[in-house]
């Protein structure tokens, strides 16, 4: 009996050896993983943190003695991005050998493997302000309140004076700032990163531009009470006017060096589903005593720098992009390359205002005195942005862009 007896004794000794190697592995590869998570970033991505990963447990395999041959971990990483676990996430595993002792003469070897995830946490990008070198790019004036504990808000600028905050920012994922140094007016800020990594504008260029008959269909029109517009091109004097409601029958308009102005008294205008409205050499002037309403039915096509949708105060909004065609969540944009211009959103005293991505990259944005609102689906990418007395929540939309992190990187059971 003393040959099993022998047998059992060795075979627990070198089980015990062979656990203790693992918890030794496993604790190396969890901490690879974390390694590599927290160096996968908006812009160095998968790459990088596949190497990280991979230096990490070449660095320190000398910790674990008694194994036998080389060991080389299989690294993998990617983004996840729905659900619990959304973020950038890294996988590592890896094998390993330890020799026997007793039980050398049934088995030189004993395998051992190790796995382990771990996720940096990311957030989406609500705001995105592209003006690479100006200081200020991004101004917060005291009176506004920004809530957005679902995405950060990323600064482009360089400058080491890009971003000046006046009022706090308690409720936000994130402020990811390029610049070294944001001017503070005694403000919290949530969050806050100078010299970050922000994110990039994944949107330059991909967008096509609509083609714009400048063949005039209607010239200097004038419309009140209660109308249906048809498709087609409006060209010169086109003006509102209420009570009554103007309403976009479904198809493509635009308007081409046109003046246009929605007169008081105020009244509803409203856009049919599969509506597209280009502007070429026009800006639209929305005066107060207006609602406009389009929900999930209408893009906005600026061609050039003098064309935009101006809100004025006292304009009630609620505007959405389609969900499906050629423009799906896509509700402002404008073709790259275009010379800085300005313009203000004063809008609505409630409610929803700007559902959808709004692609202007190259215009200077006021937000002044849009009280209460809610845009629960918006991702807006400017050239400049100042928020001036107003309050505002935000989450991003379906237009989707990768913030650089959101929170600590951790392993994933």
């Amino acid at each position: 009996m003393l040959v099993p007896i022998l047998m059992a004794s060795g075979a627990a000794v070198d089980y015990a050896r062979l656990e203790q190697f693992k918890t030794q592995l496993q604790a190396m590869v969890d901490s690879a993983a974390l390694a590599g998570a927290a160096a996968y970033t908006a812009t160095s991505q998968n790459s990088n943190a596949i190497t990280v990963a991979k230096n990490y447990m070449t660095s320190n395999v000398a910790l674990l003695p008694g194994h036998v041959g080389t060991i080389t971990p299989t690294v993998t990483a990617s983004q996840v991005t729905t659900g619990g676990n959304a973020g950038n996430t890294v996988t590592v595993n890896a094998t390993a050998s330890i020799n026997t002792t007793i039980m050398k003469i049934f088995t030189p070897t004993l395998s051992v493997s190790a796995s382990a995830s771990a996720v940096n946490p990311a957030t989406k990008v609500c705001i995105l302000i592209t003006d690479p070198t100006s200081s200020q790019s991004f101004l917060v004036n005291g009176g506004a309140t920004i809530t957005a504990p679902n995405c950060e808000i990323d600064v482009l600028s360089a400058s080491s004076s890009a971003a000046m905050i006046n009022s706090s920012l308690t409720n936000i994922a994130g402020l990811c700032v390029k610049g070294s140094t944001t001017l503070n007016g005694g403000s919290t800020v949530t969050n806050l990163t100078n010299s970050c990594t922000t994110a990039t504008d994944p949107y330059a260029g991909t967008i096509a531009s609509p083609t714009i008959s400048t063949t005039c269909t209607f010239t200097n029109k004038s419309y009140s009470g209660t109308t249906t517009l048809s498709p087609g091109t409006y060209c010169g004097s086109i003006t509102f006017g209420g009570p009554g409601t103007i309403t976009f029958s479904a198809g493509n308009y635009v308007f081409y060096n046109a003046t246009v102005n929605f007169n008081s008294p105020g009244g509803t205008l409203s856009f049919a589903a599969t509506t597209l409205v280009s502007l070429k050499g026009t800006s639209w002037n929305v005066n107060s005593g207006w609602t406009l309403s389009g929900s999930s039915v209408t893009s906005y096509y600026y061609a050039d720098a003098s064309s935009y949708m101006q809100i004025n105060s006292g304009v009630a909004t609620n505007l959405s992009a389609p969900s499906s065609g050629t423009y799906a969540n896509i509700l402002m944009f404008e073709p790259a390359g275009l010379a800085t211009s300005s313009f203000a959103v004063d809008g609505s005293s409630s409610g929803h205002l700007l559902q959808g991505l709004v692609y202007l990259p190259s215009r200077n944005i006021t937000f002044n005195g849009t009280s209460n609102v809610t845009s629960d689906g918006m991702t807006l990418v400017a050239h400049q942005v100042i928020f001036d007395t107003m309050t505002w929540s935000i989450s991003s939309s379906p237009k989707t862009i990768s913030g650089h992190s959101g929170g600590t990187e951790r392993l994933l059971m």
